[in-house]
């Protein structure tokens, strides 16, 4: 499988955390400043097997 690349502040999400490990949900959207413009790499980035 090709290695996808994304523009931030999507990147980060690859390098973030192990939500497995997390004592609460970070609320991403303000912590990143996601927008309408990033929903096509987020959902993208869901969509990676």
């Amino acid at each position: 499988m090709a290695s996808e690349t994304y523009k931030p502040p999507v990147d980060k999400l690859l390098t973030y955390a192990d939500c497995s490990k997390l004592k609460e949900l970070p609320n991403y959207i303000e912590e990143f400043g996601f927008g309408k413009e990033h929903i096509p790499d987020l959902i993208r980035l869901a969509r990676v097997k």
